[in-house]
């Protein structure tokens, strides 16, 4: 998919050829494989089918639709006013801008001819199943406060477990039936996260299709931080940088047409993603400490076991968007040798970063 075909997509003007979602249903056919449990993996394996082409044909979509309309850049003013505010956005905002922005800097700033579904398909992979896996814990906390309640249940809580049902039934194409089969003992089990955050920001540059096989010095994240200093908005500062990188890269190559800038591009991308894995691993450690509080003072009565479940979906939710920060290592190039970033394109970069 070319960047052409990307931008006539976001007219609704071009519909690439996938597979359509009937096609790949996962439906087991067999009555014992139908009655058998199955496990996370094998759910996400499931939502992968179905979802993964369509998926990326609509990331890709509102990927081209930004570069038309430049909706989120626009807000980007707005929101950085926000942080430097008494009430700065959650993390969660943060962490979006710098999915979006990685993503935008990644498609955009792809070589001449390059298949763009093909470049982006890996991480929309990744956000497919921090999503299913994020539906699966909290049925699994709903479904624990619902029996703590003698099985009845709030009709809140009743109308969450049907709208997660519903969810997951079209994500993975299993019947009721079947869903009632998942087993819940293969969501994983708080653990305290003791790597540290330095390793785990190489490692992702490392695996991550956007930037695989860079290998980034331990000097990278603080020069990253001093970038913006102690700015508060540090964050959505980045992701505008992020989104407007692509056009500074096209006016790089208009005065040296023949230079390749794929180390460039990829080098803006980590440091999204090193920020990104910084701000996942602040809520995991915060979801590890509230959830060890929350142990320590269950009682076993129906609150404090509440609270429990409570803790340990943070838990969960925290440690599923820091694996999908992490990356799954499905880049095209994740079995070349580790690539050192080279000092003189990484203070280019800087300058191009700073640059309105």
């Amino acid at each position: 998919m070319s960047v052409a075909t990307v931008l006539l997509l976001a007219a609704g003007c071009a519909f690439p050829g996938g597979t359509p979602l009937s096609a790949v249903s996962t439906q087991p056919t067999a009555e014992n494989a139908k009655s058998a449990p199955f496990g996370l993996r094998e759910a996400l394996d499931a939502s992968l089918a179905g979802l993964l082409e369509p998926e990326t044909v609509d990331s890709l979509r509102r990927i081209a639709a930004e570069h038309v309309h430049n909706n989120i850049l626009l807000r980007l003013p707005g929101i950085q006013a926000e942080y430097r505010s008494a009430s700065p956005p959650p993390e969660e905002t943060g962490l979006a801008l710098l999915d979006g922005a990685i993503a935008y800097n990644h498609v955009l700033s792809a070589p001449p001819g390059s298949d763009l579904a093909d470049e982006h398909r890996p991480r929309v992979r990744e956000k497919i199943e921090l999503a299913g896996a994020g539906c699966w814990a909290r049925l699994a906390a709903v479904r624990e406060k619902i029996e703590l309640s003698g099985g009845i249940g709030t009709p809140e809580l009743r109308q969450q477990e049907a709208e997660l049902l519903l969810e997951l039934r079209i994500a993975t194409g299993f019947d009721d039936e079947r869903l009632l089969t998942f087993d819940f003992s293969t969501l994983p089990m708080p653990r305290k996260l003791d790597t540290p955050l330095a390793e785990l920001q190489k490692k992702a540059v490392l695996t991550r299709s956007e930037t695989a096989p860079l290998s980034i010095s331990d000097a990278f994240p603080k020069q990253i931080r001093d970038l913006y200093g102690d700015d508060p908005a540090a964050v959505p500062l980045l992701a505008e940088a992020l989104y407007r990188l692509p056009r500074k890269l096209a006016e790089v190559q208009l005065a040296a047409p023949t230079r390749d800038l794929r180390e460039l591009a990829a080098l803006g991308s980590a440091a999204g993603i090193v920020c990104e894995v910084e701000l996942c691993c602040n809520q995991l450690r915060n979801a590890w400490e509230q959830y060890e509080a929350a142990r320590l003072r269950n009682d076993d009565t129906p609150e404090s076991r509440a609270a429990l479940a409570e803790a340990l979906l943070q838990w969960r939710l925290a440690h599923f968007r820091l694996r999908a920060a992490m990356g799954t290592g499905n880049a095209a190039g994740g079995d070349l040798p580790p690539r050192p970033v080279d000092e003189k394109v990484r203070r280019e970069l800087w300058t191009l970063l700073k640059k309105n």
